[in-house]
């Protein structure tokens, strides 16, 4: 049998086992006065794009039954193209497949003995601030790292200790992944409100496979240990964070092996008062970069589309800097925000910088408007591109409560030694009833060289019943670049109609 093939068998066992356990779970619940509990979530983005005639059918399913101390969940992804060539995306098909699937154990409170976790399957763990180890899932920026193997935590006091032992694969072409393996742990002594301490230690190991050949070993197979330590102090309004992550032995994103050292630093002081709080961070990352790490990124995130998409995205390999923020109030209702943020690399060539500044004021009781600014440089091979991008957005509260939330932005783009460009986006929404939500979101640019300068894309919104959401929008959308925590996914362009579906239980 292919490792496909195991693979495929592999999710179907655990789809049985899942499936009769929340079954044994649902027939417990009804049998012993309800002290189960089934939850769960269902979701669905429908896509048909009137430019390719192509449809998208995408799905995913959570569920977990918990019965006393047990708890069965999983998850399933349904994603079916009509074509092939049309992937938005960007996800291995085909599909659907079971992407977690997992038991746990949890005993919250065992008096003075303290508390245990365990879970088998597919988990999520963070050690320290990410430096060491981070496995996560964001599902809009199609990021998931879960771990597959067995996690376990136990707490007594201020003590926590955590040990795992899992496996991750990270996609690098149509014909090459790579196998993570790693186990290790991590101890953490706090006293709650005044000062934590932690000590963290993985082994790893990395092997890249090839479905059309075998690779030499020299290519294929690199092992590096990581220790970390972390340290928080609590004074007053003083919040005081310090990391520290040293790796030792082979490096797999350049393919090499040998004692090859890295490192990964950060640390970040707040200072919060009554009308004034300050944030300052740190980082030096030098030959960190792997898929199971997401040290902060001393860049501030944006929400606004414009500036969002100009968001610097850290290179773990060789990168170094800071960022200052500060919100001071000095008139009521009024928070005055502004940021500067600089990265280089460690020759001192600067990689990114930005100045950003924001102000919320309400213009009458029953409308509040918030204004932004940002400038930044973004530098790479030698040439450099600037963005301007300024941004205004509101909201109409009228005393029916039925309201309205609006948005503007303007962007200038000058990519050395090219033409500059500007770039328009317009948003409204509009809440008619609590039950009912309209949007319409319109973006424009005179960059040269595109097929399409104009964007405009309307939906409808409607609640249901409790727990059940469902939209239907169309028109065009521009797409672009959409990060959050570091993680950065590129959207392509839509023209044509997308239905969502939402429902909890």
């Amino acid at each position: 049998m292919t490792s496909d093939a195991s693979r495929r068998a592999a999710s179907w066992v655990w789809a049985g086992i899942t499936f009769a356990g929340l079954a044994v779970i649902a027939v417990a619940q009804v049998g012993l006065a309800h002290e189960g509990e089934v939850r769960g979530s269902l979701r669905s983005t429908d896509l048909y794009n009137t430019k390719l005639g192509a449809t998208v059918l995408d799905t995913r399913l959570d569920a977990e039954g918990e019965f006393s101390y047990f708890t069965l969940g999983s998850t399933y992804r349904g994603y079916h193209l009509s074509d092939t060539h049309y992937n938005p995306r960007g996800i291995e098909v085909p599909q659907p497949i079971m992407k977690h699937r997992y038991a746990e154990f949890r005993v919250d409170s065992l008096g003075p003995a303290g508390s245990i976790f365990l879970r088998a399957g597919h988990f999520f763990a963070t050690f320290d601030r990410g430096l060491t180890l981070r496995s996560f899932e964001d599902v809009d920026l199609e990021k998931d790292t879960a771990l597959d193997g067995i996690l376990g935590e136990y707490q007594v006091g201020g003590v926590k200790l955590s040990g795992l032992s899992g496996k991750a694969t990270e996609r690098v072409s149509d014909i090459q992944y790579n196998e993570h393996r790693l186990s290790g742990g991590r101890v953490v002594v706090a006293r709650e409100g005044l000062v934590s301490v932690a000590a963290s230690a993985l082994a790893r190991e990395t092997e890249r496979h090839d479905k059309e050949r075998a690779l030499p070993a020299a290519l294929s197979k690199f092992y590096d240990t990581v220790l970390g330590g972390e340290a928080e102090l609590w004074l007053g309004p003083t919040h005081l964070v310090g990391d520290f992550a040293h790796r030792q032995g082979d490096y797999y994103p350049d393919l090499r092996q040998g004692k090859l050292g890295g490192h990964a630093g950060y640390v970040s002081g707040t200072v919060s008062t009554q009308w004034l709080t300050l944030l300052g961070e740190y980082k030096q990352y030098w030959r960190f970069t792997d898929l199971l790490v997401n040290p902060p990124t001393c860049v501030r995130e944006h929400l606004s589309t414009l500036m969002n998409r100009t968001t610097h995205v850290v290179d773990l390999a060789d990168e170094r800097g800071y960022l200052a923020e500060g919100t001071l109030t000095v008139l009521k209702d009024t928070p005055i925000t502004f940021s500067a943020s600089e990265a280089r690399k460690a020759n001192r060539d600067l990689a990114h910088w930005e100045m950003f500044g924001q102000l919320e004021r309400p213009i009458t009781d029953l409308v509040g408007t918030t204004w932004g600014g940002a400038w930044s440089r973004e530098y790479s091979g030698g040439g450099l591109t600037e963005y301007k991008t300024g941004m205004l957005e509101g909201q109409v509260t009228p005393q029916s409560g039925k309201g309205v939330d609006f948005g503007f932005g303007l962007q200038t783009v000058e990519e050395h030694p090219k033409p500059v460009f500007n770039n328009y986006l317009g948003s409204l929404t509009f809440y008619p009833t609590d039950a009912i939500t309209l949007s319409a979101v319109a973006e424009g640019t005179n960059q040269d060289g595109l097929k399409q300068n104009v964007w405009v894309y309307g939906e409808v919104g409607v609640n249901v019943a409790e727990g059940l959401d469902a939209s239907i929008g169309g028109g065009s959308e521009r797409g672009g670049k959409k990060c959050s925590g570091g993680v950065c996914y590129t959207e392509p362009e839509f023209t044509g109609v997308r239905l969502r579906f939402s429902k909890s239980f």
